[in-house]
């Protein structure tokens, strides 16, 4: 009767307990709340989601355990601090939050707590939890926010080697003109050139013509009409090759190029871009693999959580309960440091996570000792 009477008391008072929850998830790793169930965190890497094209940034998600309902002291004091409630009216007012959800629960099936998630209920009866995409408990990643990013269109090997090969399409515009110019240039300084030649060879036969029939013959014999000629067989031709004369070299490599795109030496420099493409996502591939293996053996390492069996004051004493707790089966028993009060702590064993510190502890009260206790660096 004492108990419904202070409940009823903190009824109506505007405890935010969902907003208390979600600042402490960004330091603990497990939250309590007494008689209602456990958020846990996890670390989340940075991922995407290709069916938005969103990039969402790295940090921690949680989850919900119900059969975690055991009070360890956490929440219950952290709303002390913040309203001013002593200790035993601040549990109070969290177990008439809880019983004010559990009443919503069996109304609407419903239940909404704001930066956290939401809840519904099964047909078993369970509850079913789902966090809220945009709440992130990650003081490293504070600020981040998702990247909404525009997908690239991909172009194949193929036609990346096509277009390569292909010096049409390759060039750019002003630089194609130019080759076009040039081109057309030597084509019409050919033509002239072979004009030329042409008119040089029937103004020479001309003044040849006029030579002979103006020169007197120094022979006795009768003149006799003849048939003139323009036939040059007996002249000895000009050996030059008139394309290579009047092009450049780069010109006449163009010219040779046009029309050999399926050359055997293509098909090498396909197979060396995908050796190259695959060496770029082994290396890359082997970075990630790297950051992972150094982000899990930090957090490996960072041991904050001790459950604690007891403290001496002299060395020796402690260095003995460590062996006898090691005889008795509980190998990863050690001296971890001091408590504030400078005595040696000596541990049945050390956590990085404290809902692993929490069934060790429950562990260790249940077979040894029931005095054991949670400590954290």
């Amino acid at each position: 009767m004492v108990k419904n009477i202070s409940l009823s008391c903190f009824e109506n008072m505007n405890i935010r307990l969902e907003k208390i929850a979600k600042e402490l998830l960004t330091d603990e790793d497990c939250v309590i709340i007494p008689d209602f169930g456990g958020f846990i965190t996890h670390y989340r890497p940075a991922t995407i989601e290709p069916n938005k094209n969103i990039i969402l940034p790295p940090g921690k998600s949680i989850s919900f355990n119900s059969k975690l309902s055991t009070n360890d002291g956490l929440l219950a004091q952290s709303v002390s601090s913040k309203t001013g409630l002593s200790y035993n009216d601040a549990l109070i007012a969290v177990q008439s939050k809880v019983q004010f959800w559990e009443r919503e629960l069996n109304k609407t099936k419903y239940l909404e707590l704001e930066g956290l998630g939401s809840f519904i209920v099964n047909k078993d009866g369970g509850l079913v939890f789902e966090q809220f995409n945009e709440s992130n408990f990650s003081n490293s990643s504070y600020g981040l926010s998702n990247v909404h990013a525009s997908p690239i269109k991909r172009v194949g090997i193929a036609e990346r080697i096509e277009r390569g090969l292909n010096q049409n399409q390759a060039l750019p515009k002003s630089f194609k003109f130019i080759k076009v110019s040039s081109v057309a240039a030597a084509a019409i300084i050919f033509v002239a050139f072979i004009g030329f030649q042409l008119n040089k060879k029937h103004e020479n036969e001309r003044l040849n013509l006029g030579f002979n029939t103006v020169l007197p013959s120094t022979k006795t014999a009768p003149y006799v009409e003849e048939k003139i000629s323009f036939d040059n067989a007996n002249e000895k031709p000009i050996n030059h090759n008139k394309i290579e004369t009047i092009l450049s070299k780069e010109e006449v490599q163009f010219f040779k190029d046009i029309g050999h795109l399926k050359e055997p030496e293509n098909l090498s420099r396909i197979k060396e871009i995908q050796n190259e493409k695959a060496s770029v996502n082994a290396k890359f591939k082997a970075i990630e693999k790297a950051n992972l293996t150094q982000v899990l053996e930090k957090k490996q390492l960072i041991l904050k959580f001790h459950v604690i069996a007891g403290c001496f004051g002299v060395k020796t004493n402690a260095i003995k309960m460590v062996k006898k707790l090691k005889g008795e089966g509980f190998k990863e028993a050690k001296i971890t440091g001091k408590s504030k009060s400078g005595l040696l702590r000596v541990s049945y064993g050390s956590y990085s996570k404290k809902i692993a510190a929490l069934k060790a502890l429950a562990k260790a009260k249940l077979s040894h000792n029931k005095n054991a206790w949670l400590a954290k660096d």
